[in-house]
Parts: structure tokens; sequence; C-alpha cells
């Protein structure tokens, strides 16, 4: 009986204590907000087998996790908030910022630039739990194809060990002021770890196959050891070739795939000059030095123009043809007058393109405009075409750089009707390449693009409510929407203005097809005849599951035959979420992987492997990073923000009822963790458009500008009720309260 008795009162007891921890739960408040950690930047290695990936809180320092992808084995880095992976998947690349509360104090008091604690390059082999480290980085690159490392670092760091940090004693010591000369150039050999060094670097570029390292060299005046210019670093012979002369700046250094070709643009005016135009400077192995192949004055670039130091200097993949900028000459400033007898005066008009606070936004911008132009380095008496002008200021470029054409647009005389339509019509118009001949194709409200070949010009006409396709060999237009027999319109459009299109998935390689979507499924169309079919087979409006290609590699120029295209697909009736996946060739039904009450984003996947990472969450479980081999059974690799436990959070759940005007409409109810259904709560009614699909978004609290904190108040004891607004035109406020 005593037993019995005391096993009772331990029952008791439980229930009591398990009770007072539900009512204890503490309500957030904005103390804790800077705790509250997110997932970024995470990498998966080639071969699948590591994963790096940053936990960061609102405020304070990162950490940098590096995980094999069994989850067996793991190294963290503190303060580290950027990592990289090198290609051969053997090393970790990252950078250690310094303590967030001494770049703090450095901020309040308002210290220089060149006083501020400075990063910590680490260097991680993969599998092991060291890190070397170098004090004092200013940047970083590595090879795309080796494993290959150039990094540069304030002057002196170089005496100090590799293994010091951006501790306040090793800032102290390595530390010294920066100089517009430039610092220390070291370029590493990780898997031997030969290394050799360079004083006085300002700019620098590696070759995708790490062979070439090329960079400039701005030696102090009275320095006579060192020779400014711009030189080249043969990593495999350790050889140092001087490419040009000559103090000056040197910007925009490119090297071809190939490894063979290096472009450069430089001004070496002499530093009292008013005005410093640029040159574009080419060198090949050839070659024993860079030449000047364009410059202010050259044949094709227009009277009173120059080379630009602000425009991005680029190779086509072949080498064939180089891609830079041009500019016209500013005038120089008048030195006879000083700052204070200088008067200011911003002149407008009604007619101008843009109203004056967006010119004066604008400025910087403007002045530091570029506008592109081609030549063909290796030919004789290579002739630049110029592509861009003032009225043809943007240029879309295939990602084929040997394309014959580029696509030239324009809005030039239709802007100020943006100001009451949201949007203006845009020419486009076909460059040649090798001539600089033009071509119209069109003109109409609607975004443009050109296929990856550079075979096809494609664009959704507004006012139509179609895609067209332009062939550009042959000129022929052709309505791809209309085999579909399907809009391809926002369908839900409710504001007073046209209906967008739902975007583009991609192009097969070669131009072979294009993909794009409807309200659910994605199309697959022959861009030169126009032949449609449903790529999906139509599960996506039967099912009413809204299916979007979801690119598993960031840099992939178009859709790859060999591989699945991962669709991230929502459930428009449930709002879960999940992925179906099929090949881009087969005409089967597409294969659903995962399906689920919870978000999934970032999906990623290893170069050489069938290996992803992902993020996973809701409203209740905080965004953490999985592993898969087929996002079926996956490992998880994270755990952040266990501190939610201690905290009433909440549950989200859809609602749906009949509006007074006969619609189906559907939110989202916010309620406490220890909500009490035989309690009354007060209510906040939150709504901006539609906000539903969010049904499983996970809400951090968190600091907002402008939207509803709604954890934080759910935690505090609130209902928060988030309904889909149907808008009607000219009535947005009438049509939230009556919907």
């Amino acid at each position: 009986m005593r037993k019995l008795l005391l096993s009772a009162c331990l029952f008791l007891a439980i229930g009591f204590h398990v009770s007072a921890q539900k009512i204890s739960k503490k309500p957030l408040d904005h103390t804790v907000f800077d705790r509250w950690q997110s997932i970024t930047g995470q990498r998966i290695s080639n071969d699948g087998k590591w994963i790096g990936y940053i936990i960061k809180p609102q405020q304070g320092d990162a950490e940098l996790i590096i995980k094999d992808s069994k989850n067996t084995s793991s190294i963290k880095i503190p303060r580290a908030d950027t990592v990289k992976i090198t290609g051969d998947s053997k090393f970790a690349i990252c950078l250690i910022r310094p303590f967030y509360k001494d770049t703090r104090q450095a901020k309040i008091k308002k210290k220089k630039q060149a006083d501020f604690p400075k990063d910590t390059l680490g260097i991680i082999a993969l599998g092991s739990s060291s890190v070397k480290k170098v004090p004092a980085i200013r940047s970083f690159k590595i090879a795309e194809d080796a494993a290959v490392i150039a990094y540069l670092a304030t002057a002196d760091t170089l005496k100090k060990p590799a293994s010091g940090d951006t501790t306040k004693k090793a800032v102290a010591a390595a530390v010294a002021p920066p100089t517009h000369e430039g610092a220390d150039l070291t370029i590493k050999k990780l898997k031997t770890a030969a290394e050799r060094s360079f004083k006085y670097v300002t700019e620098y570029q590696v070759s995708k196959n790490g062979k070439w390292i090329a960079f400039a060299v701005t030696a102090p005046i009275k320095q006579k050891e060192t020779v400014s210019g711009l030189y080249l670093f043969n990593l495999e012979k350790n050889a140092v070739k001087r490419l040009s002369t000559g103090r000056g700046n040197y910007r925009n250094i490119s090297i071809d795939d190939a490894g063979r070709q290096i472009a450069f643009t430089a001004e070496k005016n002499p530093e009292k000059a008013l005005v410093k135009p640029f040159k574009l400077y080419y060198y090949n192995t050839a070659k024993d030095s860079a030449e000047v192949i364009a410059a202010a004055g050259t044949a094709g670039i227009s009277n009173n123009w120059a080379v630009s130091g602000d425009g991005k200097v680029s190779f086509s993949k072949s080498g064939n043809n180089l891609y830079f900028g041009t500019a016209p000459i500013p005038k120089p400033a008048d030195t006879t007058l000083v700052d204070f007898e200088v008067a200011k005066l911003d002149i407008w008009n009604y007619k101008d393109d843009y109203l004056q606070p967006q010119q004066l936004k604008n400025l910087q911008t403007e002045l530091k405009r570029s506008y592109l132009a081609v030549i063909k380095p290796e030919e004789t008496n290579a002739k630049t075409v110029q592509l861009g002008s003032k009225a043809i200021p943007e240029i879309l470029t295939a990602e084929n750089k040997d394309a014959r054409y580029v696509l030239g647009l324009t809005d030039t005389g239709a802007r100020v009707s943006a100001q009451w339509e949201g949007s203006t019509r845009q020419q486009a118009i076909l460059i040649d390449t090798r001539s600089g001949n033009h071509r119209f194709i069109n003109a109409s409200l609607g975004r443009y693009y050109i296929s990856p070949q550079g075979n096809y010009v494609l664009w959704f006409d507004l006012k139509d409510q179609a895609w067209y396709c332009y062939t550009i060999a042959t000129g022929q237009k052709i309505n791809l929407s209309k085999a579909t027999g399907t809009k391809m319109g926002d369908e839900l459009n409710d504001v007073p203005g046209y209906a967008s299109a739902y975007g583009m998935a991609g192009w097969l390689a070669g131009d072979k097809a294009v993909f794009i979507y409807d309200r659910y499924d994605i199309w697959r169309f022959d861009p030169a005849t126009g032949d449609a079919f449903n790529f999906t087979k139509g599960i996506g409006r039967k099912n009413k599951l809204i299916m979007r290609y979801d690119q598993t590699d960031p840099e992939q120029k178009f859709i790859p035959l060999k591989e699945p295209m991962w669709l991230l697909t929502q459930n428009e009736e449930t709002r879960q979420w999940g992925y179906f996946r099929k090949f881009p060739e087969t005409n089967n039904l597409p294969e659903k992987a995962v399906m689920a009450s919870m978000s999934y984003d970032n999906l990623l996947k290893a170069k050489n492997a069938e290996a992803y990472i992902y993020t996973k969450a809701s409203y209740k479980q905080s965004p953490d990073l999985y592993f898969s081999s087929d996002l079926k059974k996956e490992i998880k690799l994270s755990s952040i923000n266990l501190q939610q436990n201690d905290y009433n959070w909440g549950t989200a759940e859809l609602v749906r009822w009949t509006t007074p005007k006969g619609y189906q409409s559907q939110g989202i109810l916010y309620k406490p963790e220890d909500f009490d259904p035989a309690k009354k709560y007060p209510m906040i009614v939150y709504f901006y458009e539609r906000l539903s699909d969010g049904l499983y978004n996970y809400i951090a609290p968190a600091p907002t500008p402008s939207r509803l904190p709604i954890s934080f108040f759910v935690s505090n004891g609130y209902l928060v009720f988030a309904p889909d607004i149907r808008y009607q035109t000219g009535h947005p406020g009438a049509s939230a309260g009556v919907d």
C-alpha cells in the first residue's frame, strides 16, 4: 500500500512539474532577438563528402561548422562567416572575422578603416581538425579547378607565424596601416604548401586552372627594388614575367578559361592630370609583353570616348571575343575656381525620364556607367565594335559569348509613362558583334531574354499575355503560348495593371528547348517550331500542385540533359511543400520524392555525386540543414535555436471561409503554444495581399521595418490572423475589409 501511495505521489509530482513547465515558459522579449540564429553560406564539396555551413546570430559572432556527410565528425571555427571548398574536395577556406564587440567599438570610436581589426584567413585540410591561420587578410581567391589559393594580407603579415589569429595582440603586432601602394600577395599550393610572395600588390586574378596568377604592383615612389606594373606568375615553372611597366591604376584583370590570354584596363597618366582615361591591354603566350589594343582614338571607339575603368573585362569561352566597357571622357574640372565660389544648382523638367529624387539617387551609378564593346584580340588589325550606347544602354549577351549577336534593350523616350503605368515599353534590337549593325526585333511591355547559345530571343508580352520567340537566323516570330491553350499570365492578378508571367525555368543545352511556367505546370517548347507539350503532364493543375524547377547548381547556365530536374512543389490546398523529379528528355510522369508539412529551401547538389543539402523548416521548427542522396532518407546536420524550447512559441493553422462576396478564401491563424480554447485572447489581424502560402514558414523573432513580428506577439499571448486579400481595382482598403 505504501508503494502504491508513493507511486501515486510521484505521478502527481511529475504531472505537476510538467504542467508547471508549460505554464512557466517565458514569453519572448526584445532582449533575446540577438541570440536567434540562421543557417547561411552552406557549401557541399564536389565529391559530396563534406559540408560547410555558417551559424549566424542576428547580432554577434558567427561560427563555421564543417562536417562529413555522415555527420560522424565535425570541426567548428569561431567567428568564420565565409567558406569555400576547393575543386578537389580536399580543403576548405574561410574568413575569420574579428570579435563583433571589437568591430563595434571601432565604429563607435569612429576609427579610420586602417585601424579597424582585420580578418584572418583560415585553411582547413578536410578530415583534419587543425586550422592554419594567416592574420590581417584583405581578400582571397581560389582556382576553380585546382587546389591553389592567392590572398592579399596587410604589409608585414608574412613575417608572422602562419598559426596567428586576429586577436588583439596579433593585430597590434601584424597590422601596419595599409597604403595605396597595396599589400602582400601570397600564392600557395595547398597540397604541397609551396608558396611565393610579392609586395605592393593592388589587384590580382587567378586562372581557372590555377596555373597563372596575374597581379598589379604599385610600389612606393622612393622604393627602387620593386618596379610598378602588371606581372604574370607561372605557378608550374615558379617564374614571374612583367607584362606592363609603370605606376598607374590597373583594374579588371581577366584570364581566359584556357589560361593562355590576359586582358586588363590601366591608366598611367601623370598623377596631377585632370583627366585620366583608361586603355585596354592584351597579352597572350606568343607575346613578350602586353600591348594596348583599345584606347581613346582607336577605330571603333566614338570621339571623346575611351575605355572605362569601371566596365567589366571578360573573354568568351573560346577566347575569341573580348568584352569590355567604354564611356565618354569626362570634362576636366576647372581648377581656377574654389568650391565656395561654385554655385550648386539642380535643374529638372517635368519631361525628364526620371523624377528628380531618382536622378539624384542614381547619380553615382550613372557617373560610373560604361557601355559594352567587343574586340577579337587575336585577329590581325583587330577592330573594336561598339555594342552599347547612350541610346541603347542595356546589352544582354548570350551565355555563349562567341554568338554572332547580342541583344540591346532601350526604353529611351518612353520612361515617363512608367510613373503611372508601372513599366515601360522596351525596344529589342539585335546588334552584330562583327559589324555593329542593328536589327530591330520588337517593342512591347515585357521582359526580354536571349537564349544561352544566342539563337533565339524570348519575351512575354504583357499586353497580349503571351510568350513569343524570335529566331535570329530566320527572323521568324512565333507565339508560343498559343499552342498551350492555357493562360500564361498571373491568373490571380488583382492589381490595376497587366498580369505578369509566371516565369521561365530555363533552356536545354544547345537551345534545344525552353521550359516555361503556367500557374501550376511546366511547359516544354521547341523554340524553332513553337511545338509545345506539358512537361509535367498536367498533374500540377489536376492536383493543384504549383511546380517550379529548383536549380541545384547556382552557376548552372542551362538545364543538363543527363541529370534530373528537381521540381520544388507546393500543394495549393494544404500549403505543404515537397519535391518531384523528372529527367528533361523523358515522357513519364514526375516522380514524387517528398511532400510534407514543412518548407524546403536552398537545395544544392554536389558536382560529382548524387548528394544534396537543403534546409527544412516549419513555423514550429527552425530551419536546419539536412543531407540526403535522394531527398527521401535524410541526415540532420544542424540543430540551431534550441533556446526556443524555453519560450512560449506557437502554432500555425490554415483557416478557410466564404467571404461576403462569395469568394472561397483562406488565411493563417497563429496561436500561442499554451493556447486554451476556453479562454478569450486579444487578436491582431495582419493583412497584405496573399500570405497563406507561408503557412510553413519559420518566423524568427526579430525587429522588422514594416512587417508585424508575428512570433513575438503570439508568444506574448496574442492570436494573429493573416487572411489572404483579394483586391478590387480602386478599392484596396475596402477589399481588405470585406473579402
